[in-house]
């Protein structure tokens, strides 16, 4: 069903010649169905950049993170894991534990 829902708006796209702003936490879909990603972080956008480039080469700790804990449904296929070290970081003060190291090692300053 899914899949159905996801060629009938790709269809819909290609001949009426729509934009989407398509918001998902599944990255298998949001690889199939964006040409770029805009991947978030507590409400901030932390990396933005053409689909097949993140994919491929994330420049973010977090995206690093975020991609590398992907399941590969291969078991003798092993990926390298990014852990993201210090604390979960309050969403009431994002600039504080493993969210400002974050923005930090990404060259952002603290707004």
């Amino acid at each position: 069903m899914q899949s159905q829902i996801l060629n009938l708006l790709r269809d819909l796209q290609a001949s009426l010649g729509l934009t989407y702003l398509f918001v998902s936490h599944n990255l298998a879909v949001v690889r199939q169905v964006a040409e770029r990603v805009a991947l978030m972080y507590l409400g901030r956008i932390v990396e933005l950049a053409a689909a097949d480039a993140l994919f491929a080469r994330p420049k973010h700790p977090y995206a690093k993170a975020l991609l590398a804990s992907v399941p590969v449904p291969d078991p003798a296929r092993r990926r390298a894991t990014t852990p993201l070290m210090g604390e979960i970081p309050s969403p009431l003060d994002p600039h504080s534990g493993a969210a400002a190291v974050l923005l930090r090692r990404a060259g952002q300053r603290r707004r």
